[in-house]
């Protein structure tokens, strides 16, 4: 009676490791690929950022509302019919722009990395006698 026992018992902890170690590797590829889309999202930041300091390229806010210098025209260029507009930003708001565009990369990794742990997390757990440990 004790022996089968420690055989289920036993065969129970392989089946639990078997298990932990395909979660693992489950995990582990998902690390990768949102490791990859993150590295991905900061070199396209840091291309973006390298030409805004090159001077060939500016970062831009499309707006339907453009303060107008003199004064003159409407306050909302598209009541106007004139149609949407665009604003330059100068180098430091730019930078900033760009800081930005890198933290919600970061977050949004970190979001979809997390909910792929939370899934994982929830997948039902199958002990089967005789697993094989590796």
């Amino acid at each position: 009676m004790l022996a089968d026992i420690a055989i289920k018992t036993r065969a129970a902890a392989d089946a639990l490791r078997a298990y932990e170690r395909q979660a693992g590797l489950a995990l582990a590829a998902a690390d990768k690929k949102h490791t990859e889309d993150l590295n991905n999202a900061k070199a396209e930041t840091q291309r973006l950022r390298d030409c805004v300091r090159a001077g060939t390229c500016g970062v831009r806010i499309i707006t339907r509302y453009a303060d107008q210098p003199s004064g003159t025209g409407p306050a909302d260029a598209a009541a106007g019919g004139v149609g949407d507009d665009t604003i330059t930003l100068d180098a430091g708001v730019s930078e900033r722009v760009l800081d930005l565009r890198d933290a919600i990369a970061e977050d949004s990794a970190k979001l979809r990395y997390l909910q792929r742990y939370a899934e994982q997390c929830q997948q039902p757990v199958t002990v089967t006698a005789g697993a094989d440990p590796g």
